[in-house]
């Protein structure tokens, strides 16, 4: 916004981790709070643990507070930042399952997201993208990712694959946006996915 002056941000943060396991059980809790310009951010933390299913593998779960402020692009981009974006703040929680073997391991995750004051830069009626608040936005969505690997005498192949399926839209809106209660984020696809593919063969290997 103004090339003869630097934009910074003083941020301190305190934390505290722990973590508690017994034989198939392991749990886990972090604890943050921290001070950005002289003020104190929110208090946030988050715990997660994972179970053991024996033959059919593991489960994990996590549940956190999340707390995000607006970055200095958000702030401070040439005529197009906004001083005044509030932070982002809310809550998130997942489920997962795991099966691994030798040669072949899977991943199912059930997830979803809460959150308050969503920044999101759009084209405002100039055309020009610009970041706003959005009020309260619900994420949630599967995921489902793959790892599969095959020896052949001196080659070897591991192929990898991911999809995920989620539904991002407004629940609450500040005034004047009501048209868009209930629809897809832009910018946020409904289905999303990747594969990949290596071969490798003693200190030499290909990727795509």
């Amino acid at each position: 916004a103004d090339s003869t002056r630097w934009f910074g941000q003083s941020r301190l943060a305190t934390f505290a981790m722990g973590e508690w396991r017994m034989k198939a059980v392991k749990l886990s809790a972090l604890l943050r709070q921290e001070w950005v310009e002289a003020q104190a951010a929110p208090f946030t933390g988050s715990l997660g643990g994972q179970i053991g299913l024996g033959r059919v593998g593991e489960g994990k779960f996590h549940f956190s507070r999340n707390f995000n402020l607006p970055t200095l692009n958000d702030r401070f981009w040439q005529s197009l930042g906004k001083t005044d974006l509030r932070p982002e703040k809310g809550y998130s929680t997942g489920l997962t399952w795991v099966f691994r073997c030798p040669d072949f391991s899977f991943e199912l995750t059930g997830f979803q997201l809460i959150l308050n004051d969503w920044i999101l830069w759009q084209p405002d009626t100039t055309g020009f993208f610009r970041p706003g608040n959005l009020r309260k936005v619900w994420s949630r969505g599967v995921e489902g990712s793959g790892h599969w690997s095959l020896v052949v005498g001196s080659w070897k192949f591991q192929t990898s694959g991911r999809l995920q399926i989620s539904k991002t839209t407004n629940v609450a809106v500040y005034g004047g946006s009501e048209n868009v209660l209930g629809k897809q984020l832009p910018y946020t696809p409904k289905v999303s996915g990747g594969g990949s593919l290596r071969v490798s063969r003693g200190h030499f290997s290909a990727a795509y």
